[in-house]
């Protein structure tokens, strides 16, 4: 028979268990919020922000990026060789080509069943130097962005498959010791500021199997249990990697400063920061060092809002979302995307899975009207092109903004007046607002609601030519052509004078 005292020591050791593992948890944020206070030495500088939200908070969007509108990005690296992703998949790791690597490794998926066919024998890191991009021009991609509307433009520094495209001293898994041979980021910059496009970098905070990283993880990630990635890295050779002793002390950190002080971005977009809390990756150090080093060379600077867990949405200097615009969007704010559902190349999308001429069109006026940015994005392939669907796609947005841009960049939304049949952009300083058709009215009577002001002038943005117009206590009715113009959303403008007619 059990004595009463042993009784009580079984019903009380669980408790006892619970109340250790809870102390264990309390321990382990205390070395997270210890290490992440603690500043890093290559972080340790002085100017007008220091690391913490209420300080960064008083970092803005700079006017360049609220006036630009439209950017463009690349994601670019070994996995444009295989340049696959399964058809139909919905939107995400599935469907994007640069999770090639992390698919291959997921049991009865579509990339794992295809490589296994195509690739049988294959390595991820034999890709490398097959990545050999010989047709790549930094020159003319900016050139062709430039004339097509661009204004400013990121690539991928650094994807999760650790790959980097310029010579950094971290690591020899590199574009310019490994595959092109080239610095790739150098040739880019130096492209870009020849043609006074903004330039910036995306950078995965983490990288999937890099050993350095996952020896620290010690919970389950979105890759699964650390023992099991653990085990996968152990049969890699993770080809040019430099061994590190922290991987965000030693390593990422590092890198980061390496492509700030080498290359001055006008632009971060970090990504991979959802395995552990901001304190992990000291984001809030990097963005105080990227905001003070860009202040002591009078250099406006943007950052996104990905500094770690439960960040995206509330911290940063703009939102940014990927294929969807469900955001604050009183804040400033991005929508990102590529033309198909992938952001890497992909060989295996049909084509009835682009966007069409129209759509990519009504995207930027849809960001636009209320007020955010578009950024697209395409996949160069292997040896350096941009594929010619996509192309063409720029160069039919590049088209209708060289006769209606004025209506797009500098200009002020007005997401509360947009109706079935047009979005609202606006320039008060002007007195000029803009009507951008989505549906052309089948009698050609259009009837702007509550128009404020008493008119001056009625035209249509892309030819100059005027369009009947009358003035209503209901509004200003429009008497637009009987049938649509062919041009893939008209804009009609109307120039206002100060007196109110209502």
């Amino acid at each position: 028979m059990l004595r009463l005292s042993s009784l009580l020591l079984i019903l009380l050791l669980p408790l006892a268990v619970s109340a250790q593992e809870n102390r264990d948890a309390v321990e382990a944020a205390k070395e997270i919020i210890t290490k992440s206070t603690k500043i890093h030495p290559l972080l340790d500088v002085k100017g007008p922000y220091e690391p913490t939200w209420e300080s960064l908070s008083k970092h803005k969007a700079p006017q360049w990026f609220m006036d630009c509108k439209i950017g463009f990005s690349m994601h670019w690296g070994p996995y444009a060789v295989p340049a696959w992703a399964g058809k139909g998949a919905s939107i995400g790791a599935s469907s994007y080509s640069e999770w090639y690597w992390q698919q291959m490794n997921k049991p009865k998926s579509a990339t794992a069943k295809h490589h296994a066919k195509e690739w049988s024998g294959y390595v991820y890191d034999d890709f490398i130097p097959m990545f050999k991009a010989e047709n790549f021009d930094a020159d003319e991609w900016m050139k062709g962005l430039k004339e097509n509307g661009v204004k400013y433009f990121y690539i991928t520094s650094k994807h999760h498959d650790g790959f980097c495209l310029w010579d950094t001293k971290y690591s020899d898994r590199n574009s310019a010791k490994m595959g092109p041979k080239r610095d790739i980021l150098q040739e880019l910059v130096t492209a870009a500021r020849k043609q006074d496009i903004k330039i910036g970098f995306y950078y995965s905070l983490f990288e999937w199997y890099n050993p350095s990283y996952v020896k620290e993880l010690e919970k389950d990630t979105w890759l699964g249990s650390p023992q099991k990635q653990k085990e996968y890295v152990k049969t890699l050779a993770y080809t040019g990697h430099k061994p590190a002793k922290s991987y965000v002390d030693d390593y990422m950190i590092p890198q980061i400063v390496e492509l700030i002080d080498r290359f001055h971005p006008d632009y971060f977009c970090f990504d991979g920061e959802w395995d552990h809390p901001e304190g992990y990756w000291k984001m809030k150090q990097v963005a105080a060092y990227f905001y003070n080093q860009a202040a002591k060379r009078g250099q406006e600077v943007l950052m996104n809002d990905r500094f770690g867990i439960g960040t995206r949405g509330k911290r940063g200097d703009f939102f940014h979302v990927e294929y969807h615009a469900k955001v604050d969007k009183t804040k400033p704010w991005a929508m990102w995307r590529g033309f198909g559902k992938s952001f890497g190349h992909n060989k295996n999308e049909d084509r009835s899975a682009f966007l069409t001429p129209k759509q990519v069109i009504e995207m930027v006026v849809n960001c636009v009207s209320e007020n955010g940015n578009i950024e697209f994005n395409v996949g160069p392939t292997a040896d350096g092109r941009i594929d010619q669907p996509e192309w063409s796609l720029i160069q039919s947005m590049g088209n209708w903004l060289k006769l209606n841009g004025e209506a797009i960049y500098d200009a002020k939304g007005a997401p509360k007046e947009k109706t079935d049949h047009y979005r609202v952009t606006k320039k008060p300083k002007k007195k000029k607002t803009y009507y951008h058709i989505f549906q052309w009215p089948k009698d050609g009577k259009l009837l702007i609601k509550d128009f404020p002001n008493e008119v001056k002038n009625v035209y249509l943005l892309s030819s100059k030519k005027p369009i009947e117009q009358q003035q209503t206590s209901e509004g200003v009715l429009l008497t637009l052509p009987k049938h649509q113009l062919d041009i893939y959303v008209p804009v009609v403008t109307i120039e206002y004078k100060n007196k109110k007619f209502l």
